[in-house]
C-alpha cells in the first residue's frame, strides 16, 4: 500500500486519512484529529520530537507492539 500511495502521490497534493501511522511517514505535513477536533499539527519531526504530543505517544505505543 505505502508504494502504491507514493507513486500516486509524487507530485501531486494530495489528502491522506490513514490509521496506518507509517503510511503518513510520507507527507509534509500531518494534522491530528481526536474526537473531530483538530489537536496538533505539524511535520513529522515536529510532532516525533515532542514526546507529549498525540503522535508520537502513537508512534511509540505502535513500536511496542
Amino acid at each position: 500500500v505505502q508504494k502504491a500511495t507514493e507513486r500516486l502521490v509524487r507530485g501531486r497534493t494530495a489528502l491522506i486519512v490513514s490509521h496506518d501511522l507509517d503510511l503518513l511517514k510520507l507527507a509534509d505535513r500531518i494534522v491530528v484529529l481526536q474526537q473531530g477536533k483538530v489537536v496538533e499539527q505539524g511535520t513529522i519531526g515536529k510532532l516525533l520530537n515532542d514526546a507529549s504530543s498525540t503522535y508520537a505517544r502513537l508512534m511509540n505505543a505502535k513500536d511496542r507492539i
